[in-house]
């Protein structure tokens, strides 16, 4: 298994460990499109799980704030996103959250910059006479850490395919759903 947090390039370092079986888990966040596809191409050969936040607790947010939009669609939705003051460019995580959610960023994001924030990511669903917040906030960088070690642990159980942390969080969404019966 190789677990890579590290940069767009190292896609091409795969390839002889995809040959003898080995399989990836890329929690790199922001892959160059020629990368991507690479990425995506090796897995015709082995299990590749990618996410770009690989916390299991941001996942968890969006497949609900999804569930959320589709019960309420009427719904006023905001994005708000919290990170460390020397973080310049708007978060990967609220921008794919928005995309997912079908908003505009540019009206539907907010982004606050203050000390050494880890990540915070906030969903608002605003209604007449009510609001629902859905929160996540990585305490420290091990969420991260945590997250890739459970990824890990089902893609040993996958075949050779293309997954991502969305898929295996919502395979467990399913699972506790179907619980409630």
């Amino acid at each position: 298994m190789i677990i890579d947090f590290s940069a767009s390039e190292t896609v091409n370092l795969y390839k002889s460990a995809v040959s003898s079986g080995t399989r990836i888990l890329s929690a790199i966040s922001n892959y160059e499109r020629n990368d991507l596809a690479e990425l995506k191409k090796l897995a015709r050969k082995t299990a590749v799980l990618y996410s770009p936040n690989i916390s299991i607790g941001v996942n968890l947010l969006l497949l609900t704030a999804l569930v959320v939009r589709n019960v309420i669609p009427h719904a006023d939705v905001t994005v708000m996103e919290e990170h460390f003051s020397q973080k310049t460019d708007i978060s990967g995580t609220a921008l794919r959250i928005a995309k997912k959610l079908k908003i505009n960023p540019a009206t539907n994001l907010k982004s606050i910059r203050a000390g050494g924030i880890i990540g915070k990511h906030e969903v608002l669903f605003g209604l007449p006479n009510q609001t629902l917040r859905i929160t996540h906030e990585s305490i420290n960088r091990g969420a991260f850490g945590r997250g890739a070690l459970t990824g890990a642990e089902w893609l040993m159980d996958c075949s050779k395919g293309f997954y991502t942390m969305e898929q295996l969080i919502a395979g467990r969404f399913r699972e506790a759903l179907s619980g409630l019966k």
